[in-house]
């Protein structure tokens, strides 16, 4: 059995630039625990949560590498650089 994590985010800029992103990591059940230890592991101090616009351009980049090696079956993402407005 599979698990969806799902997350958004909107950047809201003057004029049609606002960018609106959204993710989705799908992983095997079987491995979740280890990929919630694995990302809690790299939390710095006393942080509660790993927050990409929170963390160091060194530490975005071991977040990044540690990703690329849990058993992840797919990681899917879709970012609009411009916001759709009614006619």
């Amino acid at each position: 059995m599979l698990a969806a994590f799902v997350d958004e985010s909107l950047r809201r800029r003057p004029g049609d630039h606002s960018v609106y992103a959204m993710a989705a990591v799908i992983v095997d059940l079987a491995d979740c625990d280890d990929v919630r230890l694995t990302l809690q592991a790299l939390r710095l101090g006393k942080q509660r949560r790993l927050h990409w616009r929170d963390e160091s351009p060194a530490h975005r980049l071991d977040i990044s590498r540690t990703l690329t090696e849990l058993s992840l079956d797919s990681i899917v993402t879709r970012t609009c650089a411009r916001q759709e407005r009614p006619a």
